[in-house]
């Protein structure tokens, strides 16, 4: 059994290919790859889980994901652009708007800089609530 970075691919792949109905699966394998000698979960593996979350329909976990990788000082996993985007589309799906506009702000407080894809998901979370006004200040 392989040891390390070819242990971390594998239990990377096993996240991304998990079912998202068994979304708790890939959560499971994240949190055991320091134990399985795999080191610590990176950012790639955390956005994995994040989004068998979201396509399994556990938004609000894949928002604890990415506080967690934000909470870690110099962790091995710091939230990218595209951990922050997954996280306000998993607030759009979940309909919390004002917690995706949040997290859009705090993603450029963290030093991390919004992408299209970013702001596309913060104003759909705004247009599923008929929340116009939240979103015009993104436009």
């Amino acid at each position: 059994v392989p040891q390390g970075e070819p242990r971390a691919r594998l239990l990377r792949a096993a996240i991304e290919l998990t079912d998202p109905r068994q979304w708790r699966a890939a959560i499971a394998l994240l949190r055991a790859m320091p134990a399985s000698g795999a080191g610590p979960p990176t950012t790639v593996a955390y956005n994995l889980a994040m989004r068998a979350c979201v396509r399994g329909g556990a938004w609000e976990t894949a928002l604890e994901l990415v506080e967690e990788m934000a909470a870690q000082p110099g962790g091995a996993a710091r939230p990218s652009a595209h951990s922050w985007g997954t996280a306000i589309d998993a607030c759009a799906k979940g309909g919390d708007w004002r917690r995706g506009i949040e997290l859009l702000h705090g993603m450029r407080a963290a030093g991390v800089e919004p992408t299209v894809q970013c702001y596309g998901a913060a104003i759909a979370g705004c247009a599923s609530r008929g929340e116009w006004r939240g979103a015009g200040p993104l436009l």
